[in-house]
């Protein structure tokens, strides 16, 4: 008998810090077109880029892009 091979199990990402959002709002501002720009984009590009559902967390992303686009 072989001795048992453990499986890593893949580990699930954990949700980014407000202050990591805020950061990335930021960026993705400053690297894209904001005239072309929606909330579901940014909310999409924002959970891709953290390997999270970001979703549930719509309305801060929205907050964050209103005010780095200086209009809230």
């Amino acid at each position: 008998d072989s001795p048992k091979k453990k499986v890593k199990k893949a580990k699930t990402p954990k949700p980014p810090s407000k202050g990591a959002v805020k950061k990335w709002v930021n960026t993705y501002i400053a690297e894209n077109d904001i005239t072309s720009l929606t909330v579901n984009i940014t909310v999409t590009a924002c959970g891709e880029k953290f390997g999270v559902d970001m979703t549930e967390r719509k309305k801060e992303i929205k907050s964050l892009l209103l005010k780095a686009m200086g209009i809230a």
